[in-house]
């Protein structure tokens, strides 16, 4: 029972206020032939001074290419080293790790014309792959409970850059 304590007295200590925020975004995905818009939701923990850990989440609307659609989404754990540009503006370098699926669908299709009879089936195909994430960003706080972002990121498995700006409630 004293051990239980303790450690919900460490947690509690370690959690100071302003040093976690939850948020939400949008983002565009760049790419050659498919290049969709997404939200996401986050959170943030800085737990150490200037090194902030996040869990974000982005699902990106399904876009039809060619005769296929495609639909795509992302879980990612990210590493911040927060740098002061200003007593309200914060730059930071950004690697992590993503959990990627990608998701193609194609419908049965037919084509006919005086000589030619083509029929297509369709089908579907999922694949979920793990990626690195290189970039960064930069913060503005509104105040002492909210803040805007921005931020550019790479990422190695879809080979695509993402642009996103975001709003966070800091607590």
């Amino acid at each position: 029972m004293m051990l239980a304590a303790f450690v919900m007295m460490s947690v509690a200590a370690m959690a100071q206020a302003g040093t976690q925020a939850v948020g939400v975004g949008l983002n565009y995905g760049t790419k050659s032939g498919y290049s969709p818009f997404g939200v996401g939701v986050k959170y943030q923990n800085e737990f150490v001074k200037n090194i902030r850990g996040e869990v974000a989440f982005n699902y990106y609307f399904p876009k039809d290419i060619d005769y296929e659609k495609m639909s795509f989404y992302d879980i990612n754990l990210n590493f911040h080293y927060l740098f002061q540009l200003a007593p309200k503006c914060n730059f930071y370098p950004a690697v992590g790790l993503s959990y990627e699926s990608a998701h193609v669908s194609m419908e049965s299709m037919s084509y006919e014309d005086d000589d030619i009879q083509i029929e297509v089936e369709g089908g579907s195909n999922t694949e979920h792959k793990l990626g690195v994430n290189l970039g960064g960003g930069i913060e503005y706080y509104l105040g002492n409970s909210l803040k805007v972002n921005a931020e550019v990121k790479y990422q190695t498995w879809v080979e695509w850059v993402t642009i996103g700006v975001g709003l966070s409630y800091v607590f």
